[in-house]
Parts: structure tokens; C-alpha cells; sequence
């Protein structure tokens, strides 16, 4: 068994929006924001075959999913970068 994946990181906005799309020409990606808690920071983002149409399903509320257009994901997940400040 086989016990490695294909796992990316991205450390910056900039970095993520240049190198997901490619990471998406492989089929369906997970993104974990940290390290997820109860569903909580992790997304199943599924391409549509047109190529401009994204779904995300948010593990935390898996019966609700959320259409993009491309432009509109990135844009929505831009939030996930910020840095926060406690």
C-alpha cells in the first residue's frame, strides 16, 4: 500500500493563485486550511469540465454545495490567506 499523495503547499495568496489551476487539470484537490478540526478549514474543490465552473463542498457542512466561477473562487478564497493577529 501506497501511503504517499500528491500534497501541495501554498504559502502566499500570489503562489496559490498561480499554481491551483494546474493542481486542478489533475481532477478533484482538497484544501486544508491548517490542520482542520471537525470538518472545520477543509474543502473539496471539484472542476467542472468546462473549466470555469468550480464546486466546493466544505467538509463541516458536506449537504450544501457551492458553485464559482473560477475568478469568483479565487477571489472568496483569498480570505484564507490573511494573516491573523491575536
Amino acid at each position: 500500500m501506497e501511503w504517499g499523495g500528491d500534497v501541495r503547499i501554498y504559502h502566499a495568496y500570489k503562489e496559490f493563485e498561480a499554481n491551483f489551476p494546474n493542481a486542478l487539470t489533475a481532477g478533484t484537490r482538497v484544501l486544508k486550511q491548517f490542520r482542520g478540526n471537525g470538518g472545520n478549514g477543509i474543502f473539496k474543490i471539484i472542476p467542472e469540465l468546462n473549466g470555469n465552473e468550480i464546486t466546493v463542498i466544505h467538509a463541516g457542512n458536506p449537504d450544501i454545495p457551492e458553485f464559482y466561477k473560477k475568478e469568483d473562487f479565487f477571489k472568496t478564497f483569498k480570505k484564507y490567506f490573511q494573516i491573523m493577529v491575536y
